[in-house]
């Protein structure tokens, strides 16, 4: 069981690399929680949006990417 979901299909814009998210938790708001984010080893600056328990938003890692970046979110 994963209290918190992360699609694997992101979508790329000019913001970043957008993914879906669903906060599983009965009553955590993932804004509590950490998130470390690296580009190909790079670590880089990600934060985890305000979602109540049960609710699904979108985690929004900044910057350009290009084909055969190393993305790691843990």
């Amino acid at each position: 069981y994963a209290p918190v979901r992360m699609g694997l299909e992101p979508v790329l814009d000019s913001t970043g690399l957008t993914f879906p998210l669903e906060n599983r938790f009965n009553h955590t708001n993932l804004k509590e929680l950490t998130v470390d984010c690296k580009v190909n080893g790079t670590p880089i600056s990600c934060e985890l949006p305000s979602l109540k328990p049960r609710e699904k938003g979108e985690l929004v890692i900044p910057g350009t990417y290009d084909k055969g970046d190393v993305i790691e979110i843990a």
